[in-house]
Formats: C-alpha cells, sequence, structure tokens
C-alpha cells in the first residue's frame, strides 16, 4: 500500500506511509533530531528549494547595470516584457500558497511537540540522531511519519525495538 504502485482497489488519494522495523539508514548521519524530522517532509523541502531557486534567479543581475537612473515608466516597460520575471512571480505565488496549506511556517514547532510527545527532552531534539539508541532512533522515524501527516500511518511492528513502549503522549 506505500510503495508507489499501491494495491489493487487502494484509493490512490491517501497519502500512506510505512514506518519499517528497522532504522532508517538517513538517520545515522549527523542531522539532529529536529532537523531530521523537518526534512522528512519531501513536498515541503521541495517547495523551499524551488523558492530559494527562483528568488536567487530574480536577485541576479539582469543585465541593467544600474536601474537607478531610471525612470519607473523605463522600468515598467523592461519588466513589463520580461515573461520569464512574470513566470517566475506567479510559481511563486503557487509556492507560497502550498507552503500556506502545509503550515510550512509553523514546521518546527511542529516538529517540537510531536518530538516532546514521544518524550524527547529539549537537549535531545539537539543532539545529532547518530548519538541515539536503535529505540530512540525509531522514535524519530514516528516523528517524522507523523510529522508528514499521512492519510494512514502503518507501523511494522512498532513497540519491538522501542526502549520504554507505551509512554507515547501524542
Amino acid at each position: 500500500m506505500a510503495s508507489e504502485d499501491g494495491v489493487e482497489g487502494f484509493p490512490q488519494h491517501l497519502r500512506v506511509l510505512h514506518v519499517r522495523q528497522e532504522v532508517p539508514a538517513h538517520l545515522d548521519g549527523d542531522l539532529t533530531v529536529t532537523k531530521a524530522v523537518l526534512e522528512s517532509d519531501m513536498e515541503r523541502n521541495m517547495l523551499l528549494e524551488e523558492e530559494r531557486n527562483i528568488l536567487a534567479r530574480l536577485e541576479k543581475d539582469d543585465g541593467v547595470s544600474d536601474t537607478s537612473t531610471m525612470t519607473i515608466e523605463e522600468k515598467r516597460k523592461m519588466l513589463k516584457g520580461n515573461e520569464e520575471l512574470a513566470n517566475d512571480m506567479k510559481k511563486l505565488d503557487e509556492i507560497y500558497s502550498r507552503l500556506l496549506i502545509l503550515s510550512s511556517d509553523s514546521a518546527a514547532t511542529r516538529a517540537s511537540l510531536i518530538l516532546s510527545g514521544l518524550q524527547f527532552t529539549p537537549a535531545m531534539q539537539q543532539a545529532p540522531v547518530s548519538s541515539l539508541s536503535g529505540g530512540w532512533k525509531m522514535r524519530v522515524a514516528l516523528a517524522a511519519a507523523l510529522f508528514i501527516a499521512p492519510d494512514l500511518l502503518m507501523l511494522d511492528e512498532p513497540t519491538s525495538t522501542f526502549d520504554n513502549p507505551g509512554c507515547f503522549r501524542i
């Protein structure tokens, strides 16, 4: 169900996430716990990267070395014929609309709340994931799954590797 192909007859519009029993390999790096959770939302990350690229392109010198001596009308004429600029601005509007729907501006707070509910102290949230035991790494994987907020969350033997099962307050 969680694969790209899915299961025949299963609704394709549902977002399905599967947290496997094994600790994901990307959790062995030097990412902090909070950063690992934030980076789990691929759509949000893709939108933020696209925003950075567009903004960098917009800030580039567009061939006019000094616009300070131009009149407002000259600047308008220069921008009016720039279809690429109009497309970039439209794309930015789309990106910002989607980021608003995803509550991107409160992402760090949401991640922290989820981690707190899984018994991560503030110090643990800033620690590298690589310093955690297998059970705590699985909690990071669960926090990442909860952060993404899928329609259906499947857990593969969720309590078999947790250090202290039954203590979740989500």
